[in-house]
């Protein structure tokens, strides 16, 4: 299945990452707690995620055949650079690396033994990116009230940002539209 292009029947759009630009202060990130990316029915579970840059990462291995997970930091130009490409022949084996997550930035990862499978990891260096549901929404707590700018991020659309004013004890909604 076409992961990229998950659109509901109102024209919201799954697996698209919402993240602050620029800001400085509010929580902590935590590096602490561990990510997880999972290779599952020949397809990376989630299909994008957001993970704390120079955090806990593992790659696992569900299925009954051999997975190699390759992972690249990709450039502003489009360009990949290498990170690390890990081989998983096992089913349920996993395989901790936090180096995968020593940069903030974008990371695709496809399957070597499997060229259809493609996911993408934006690794943050704070707490404020999220990933879209199925109903384009996503949800954002503890923000610093002041006014932000909402980069949002989509494999096949691109990106877009937004002007998003936050004001204390007070919920903000942002539409943005590709």
């Amino acid at each position: 299945a076409a992961e990229k292009y998950v659109i509901s029947s109102k024209g919201e759009v799954k697996w698209a990452v919402a993240m602050l630009k620029g800001i400085s202060e509010g929580k902590k990130l935590d590096t602490k707690s561990k990510t997880t990316l999972d290779n599952s029915g020949c397809r990376f579970e989630p299909h994008v995620l957001v993970a704390p840059a120079k955090g806990n990462f593992e790659v696992k291995n569900s299925d009954p055949m051999l997975h190699n997970s390759h992972f690249y930091l990709v450039k502003k130009s489009g360009a990949k650079k290498n990170v690390i490409n890990l081989a998983l022949p096992k089913k349920g084996q996993t395989i901790a690396k936090s180096k995968i997550l020593r940069k903030a930035g974008l990371l695709s990862v496809e399957c070597d033994a499997h060229d259809f499978m493609q996911g993408y990891i934006w690794s943050v260096p704070h707490p404020y990116a999220e990933v879209t549901n199925d109903k384009g929404g996503f949800t954002m707590t503890d923000v610093p009230p002041g006014t932000y700018t909402l980069r949002v991020w989509h494999e096949a659309l691109g990106e877009k940002t937004a002007s998003v004013t936050v004001a204390a004890g007070k919920t903000s909604n942002v539409k943005v539209v590709f």
